[in-house]
């Protein structure tokens, strides 16, 4: 019995101990201000700048690092309509990394009323504006307000384009009544490749941007194409 409580007495000497220099050591840090933020750094950002991110974060110089929730950071960083995703690492005494996923522009959305909104492949609406690289999807109605894309037909547009990789060649997606009803590409923008109904793939994309290349190889003008017919003229 004697042999226990003094077991337990030497325990709790000790814990009281260590918990005293590690007290001690973070007083004499923090007054040193060596536990204050001094180097925030960014990775994987893109479209928004590192000074963007970082007032996302919430984050400032000279904060002491245990004084803020890491969790409550990435929160803060996904409140930014550019920002799909975040995590947020420390790394004491004094710096802090921000490592960001932001969404992927896929193209450009012009509506009947003249708006010109910028999408990604989930339909959430980044911005209003115009990107040069990107695809329009030009529309015979109004986008309703909000910041999503609900309509099905440019969901499925959008979604498709995601995966194709030579998407900055399209230079128009017309769609007519929900329904895609045309595609003009940027190296033959005189012509109207006639789609019908069907949504755009790969396969598709390539089909029309092949007999764009070949219908500018052999000089030829062509107002209007059905691409979906074998016999389109420049493909074989």
């Amino acid at each position: 019995m004697g042999r226990t409580v003094s077991a337990i007495i030497i325990f709790i000497f000790f814990a009281a101990f260590l918990y005293g220099l590690h007290y001690g050591i973070y007083c004499l840090l923090d007054r040193q201000g060596r536990l204050c933020l001094s180097e925030i750094k960014v990775e994987g950002n893109k479209l928004l700048s590192n000074q963007a991110v970082i007032e996302a974060s919430h984050l400032l110089p000279g904060m002491n690092i245990f004084g803020f929730n890491l969790r409550q950071v990435e929160n803060n960083l996904k409140r930014n309509y550019l920002i799909e995703g975040a995590v947020v690492e420390l790394f004491p005494p004094d710096k802090v990394l921000i490592k960001v996923s932001e969404r992927a522009p896929e193209a450009v959305i012009s509506d009947a009323a003249e708006n010109k909104l910028i999408c990604d492949s989930r339909g959430f609406i980044l911005a209003k504006g115009f990107m040069p690289d990107l695809p329009v999807i030009m529309l015979d109605h109004a986008v309703p307000e909000g910041m999503t894309i609900k309509n099905v037909t440019i969901l499925a547009i959008l979604e498709n384009l995601s995966g194709f990789d030579r998407k900055s060649e399209i230079g128009r997606i017309i769609v007519k009544k929900n329904e895609v009803n045309s595609i003009i590409v940027k190296i033959l923008a005189g012509t109207v490749f006639f789609t019908g109904n069907a949504i755009p793939d790969r396969d598709l994309y390539n089909k029309i941007l092949s007999t764009a290349a070949k219908i500018k190889a052999r000089g030829l003008r062509i107002k209007y194409i059905d691409i979906n017919k074998d016999s389109a003229i420049g493909y074989e």
